[in-house]
């Protein structure tokens, strides 16, 4: 059982430092989507998981003994065996813009970690059952229980785009915004299993950190009267998140 939970921590601990390794790239961030500088960004929730992403995130019914649903909580009353899961992902953006501007094309390749996801069955009914089948004794039907823990990205920022203007009498400037940061999700989730009825719960827990940054530099050596400009944000988010299931 300690070897167990080592090797679940460890798992955490490969998660903290490959998201760390997404500053590594130009200007602190390695992956682009200019889209993500509003709002949240990347909003991902719970529904990257294979199971999810074989339906296109819309699979919210499917219930099965060997994987786990994190999207629907009530489909963990049908798990029968433990399941772990640590996934991954790649991506390559190709960004063009239609000007003849310097900065016309950028290329991102960006590959991490996605979800560490761990499921179990807290009692087996199912063998109740099996070994009292042929009892004349009448017995209630029990109840099912599953539970899983996950930790995940909940929203994602990770953009840098560059413009350029020239301006009448102060010439070339140019204008930075990165940003860059995650915000993850620890998931705890439960399910319960009476028959053919199934009702489950998620509580999750959301932190991290964004920042994002604005750069204004003067180009032009002949314009003496201006100074190049610099403005950081940081933003650090937590909180608590409930999502409810049912399934028949």
């Amino acid at each position: 059982m300690s070897k167990f939970f080592g090797i679940v921590l460890l798992c955490g601990l490969l998660f903290a430092v490959a998201e760390q390794a997404q500053a590594q790239g130009a200007n602190g961030t390695r992956g682009n989507s200019p889209y993500t500088r509003y709002g949240m960004g990347t909003v991902y929730g719970l529904n990257q998981f294979p199971v999810q992403f074989s339906a296109g995130a819309l699979s919210n019914t499917y219930a099965d003994g060997y994987q786990m649903n994190l999207l629907n909580p009530a489909a963990l009353g049908s798990l029968r065996y433990t399941s772990f899961e640590l996934g991954g992902y790649y991506q390559r953006n190709i960004l063009r813009e239609s000007t003849n501007s310097s900065f016309g094309q950028y290329t991102g390749n960006d590959g991490n970690l996605s979800y560490l996801s761990l499921g179990f069955p807290i009692n087996r009914t199912w063998e109740q059952r099996r070994v009292k089948r042929d009892t004349t004794k009448r017995e209630r039907t029990p109840i099912q229980w599953g539970m899983a823990f996950s930790l995940s990205p909940h929203s994602r920022v990770a953009y840098d785009v560059a413009v350029s203007r020239t301006l009448d009498d102060i010439g070339e400037v140019r204008y930075n915004y990165i940003g860059q940061g995650t915000r993850f999700r620890v998931n705890w989730g439960n399910g319960f299993r009476y028959k053919g009825l199934s009702l489950g719960a998620n509580v999750g827990f959301i932190f991290g950190t964004t920042t994002e940054r604005s750069v204004v530099e003067f180009q032009d050596s002949s314009y003496n009267f201006a100074y190049d400009e610099a403005r950081v944000r940081s933003s650090f988010a937590r909180g608590l998140v409930f999502d409810l299931g049912a399934m028949y």
